[in-house]
């Protein structure tokens, strides 16, 4: 994986897809569902959803509306498109709220299938076996936009889908074994990307990318805003290809960490990248007791209530690691010197761990990281962004420049991205000025039918936030249909 090669095709992406969605939209055919249809699938007599999922008239670069309302059931979708520049859609009418609540499985068989602008949640959640999975994704080339995926079991899993991109997950799992994301990548060809999604307060992990006996290949997690939600990145497997770069995690939940890297002691993990993340926790980085191959970390602030790094690398050497130019936080100077600490019980300052070659070009410091917001516009989306804030000056307003989402006179809402049902933060016409975003009196997401208890919860405002930018104009679907009987 290339990093700049990434970074200098994100614009040419997003005008490609926003592109290829209007000249796709404006030609194909143009389904409807609804909880309570019956019909063939025009706006006026919708399809139920299970029939739209399984009807094979639908086909490449068709669009299928959900309109408003919830959807009970076990769903089940077996939909192919051989297309990969114009997959099949599902997604909301007109901004309306399209609730799934239960569950639905991607079959191996689907390909090329989107859902988009969709809520899932499951109100049976607490009488359902363990790790049960609210979106069961197998097959290739399938997507989840811009969903919300809250209140549930495992929020998607266990192959995942090939991009999980923009969505907010809050309150998944009811027990250790469910998470937001648990994907699992056997492809040799096809990346699993999860790219800027807010994920907060899941019962266990945001992200377990994780197998006893699946294959841990290719994985881009990228741009992403996570609290009380850590990663585990291992297995019985040895991970092959992971790209970790440019997220922002906070995640105080007692002496918890960020990402743990490896499992077991029997794999070589190998091109494995951490590159210009933004890590808060009781110890951002631990490593499980395993093998590397070409472990890059550099240019990531790391900042920690006690230990930094938590070691048990067994083949600490030049060639296996590339580590560097990070920065270090911790506002207790009795940690200075307790660094990082390792499985044996002896622990080190910087100094000490520079002997090793490694951070040479990295800095320690008995203060708090700097503040900072930053604007990820939505590459499927226009005049949509997720805003992440780091506020340790503790400062009841931050400003944050969207200019690069909003164009002057453009009207818009921010909602708060941990409680996203709230009443949205602020709203107005924009003007080309920052925007206030307020830091204080805001609240996470109570967890609905009393999935996680409350103790778990972690509020991390005024220090940290994420909020979601919603500007107009909203999308009306075209009204070229092509009715066809189910």
């Amino acid at each position: 994986m290339n990093i700049a090669r990434i970074a200098n095709v994100k614009n040419a992406v997003k005008l490609l897809i926003t592109c290829l969605f209007w000249t796709t939209a404006l030609s194909a055919a143009q389904y409807y569902v609804s909880p309570t249809g019956s019909g063939n699938g025009s706006l006026k007599n919708p399809w139920p959803l299970s029939v739209a999922l399984t009807n094979r008239v639908i086909t490449h670069g068709d669009f299928v509306w959900l309109r408003g309302g919830v959807y009970s059931n076990l769903y089940t979708t077996t939909l192919a498109c051989s297309a990969t520049g114009a997959p099949i859609i599902f997604r909301n009418y007109a901004n309306e709220e399209a609730t799934i609540d239960g569950q639905l499985t991607i079959t191996s068989s689907s390909t090329n299938v989107w859902f988009w602008g969709l809520e899932f949640i499951d109100s049976q959640k607490t009488n359902r076996v363990s790790a049960f999975c609210t979106i069961y994704g197998l097959g290739e080339g399938n997507k989840l936009i811009n969903c919300l995926i809250h209140d549930c079991c495992i929020g998607t899993s266990p192959q995942g889908q090939a991009e999980a991109y923009g969505n907010i997950f809050w309150n998944c799992g009811k027990d250790g074994l469910e998470h937001c994301i648990y994907w699992q990548n056997a492809s040799d060809t096809e990346s699993r990307v999860i790219d800027n999604n807010i994920l907060s307060n899941p019962a266990s992990l945001g992200m377990q990318l994780y197998g006893q006996d699946a294959q841990l290949k290719n994985f881009v997690i990228q741009n992403n805003t996570m609290n009380g939600a850590a990663i585990l990145l291992g297995g019985g497997n040895p991970v092959v290809n992971a790209l970790i770069v440019s997220n922002d995690m906070c995640n105080f939940r007692g002496s918890a960490c960020d990402l743990l890297l490896g499992y077991n002691v029997n794999t070589v993990n190998s091109n494995v990248v951490m590159v210009a993340n933004y890590f808060a926790a009781g110890s951002p980085l631990m490593f499980n007791n395993c093998l590397w191959n070409n472990l890059v970390i550099t240019n990531n602030v790391l900042y920690s209530s006690n230990w930094v790094v938590i070691n048990s690398l067994t083949n600490l050497s030049a060639n296996v690691f590339t580590w560097g130019y990070n920065s270090y936080f911790n506002e207790n100077p009795m940690w200075q010197t307790y660094l990082w600490r390792l499985d044996d019980g002896s622990r080190g300052s910087l100094a000490q761990w520079r002997k090793n070659g490694y951070d040479l070009q990295s800095t320690y410091t008995n203060t708090p990281p700097p503040d900072r917001v930053i604007v990820r516009p939505n590459k499927y989306e226009a005049k949509r962004a997720n805003i992440t804030v780091w506020n340790w000056s503790v400062s009841s307003m931050v400003t944050a420049d969207v200019s690069s989402v909003l164009a002057v006179g453009d009207t818009y809402i921010i909602r708060n991205g941990l409680n996203y049902f709230d009443a949205p933060v602020a709203s107005g016409t924009y003007t080309g000025q920052p925007l206030q975003l307020p830091m204080t009196n805001l609240t996470v997401a109570p967890a609905l039918y009393g999935y996680i208890p409350v103790t778990s919860y972690e509020n991390p405002y005024p220090t940290f936030g994420a909020f979601l930018l919603i500007g107009s104009p909203a999308i009306t679907p075209p009204q070229h249909i092509r009715v066809v009987s189910p």
